[in-house]
């Protein structure tokens, strides 16, 4: 995935009202101004810590720069986000999905080999601004135990 290029059209799935559904991305934010984060697990270190809570605690910074809505994506199932959500943002300020089969992750070119970690294929650490669909100013992270490129205060610094 690079910017000025679409997002991958691939169906992700979430917990709605204790419901599991499923919508296709272009489906979800065709209209959208989002700001779209990737993770390489709901509760890792990095991704429980700082990575997803920075998005979480700066939420309104974003809201008030004319984003729609703060988008995480993981290679998990639905059930595990739905969990974490629960842990790191009770309030539900961000949207969490799962890309539980991976599909994203392979659509955009940005799946990882994590079998080192026993986690497997996963999704590398990335954020971006996704304006209609449109990526811009994406940024992934060479080393997906950090999160100094993509964190909340780094795509904030950008725009």
């Amino acid at each position: 995935m690079n910017n000025l290029q679409k997002i991958p059209n691939t169906k992700v799935f979430y917990i709605e009202n204790g419901d599991l559904k499923n919508a296709m991305l272009h489906e979800l934010y065709n209209d959208k101004r989002i700001l779209l984060f990737g993770v390489p697990g709901a509760f890792t270190p990095t991704c429980t810590k700082t990575h997803a809570p920075s998005f979480v605690e700066n939420a309104q910074k974003f809201f008030d720069k004319s984003i729609d809505k703060i988008v995480c994506i993981a290679v998990c199932d639905p059930f595990v986000i739905k969990a974490w959500q629960e842990i790191i943002d009770p309030d539900c300020k961000l949207v969490f999905v799962s890309d539980g089969n991976g599909d994203f992750a392979r659509a955009a070119d940005l799946e990882v080999n994590l079998d080192v970690a026993g986690l497997g294929k996963r999704l590398k650490r990335f954020s971006c601004i996704v304006d209609k669909l449109v990526v811009n100013d994406i940024y992934i992270e060479t080393d997906v135990s950090k999160d100094s490129n993509t964190n909340a205060s780094a795509v904030l610094s950008r725009m």
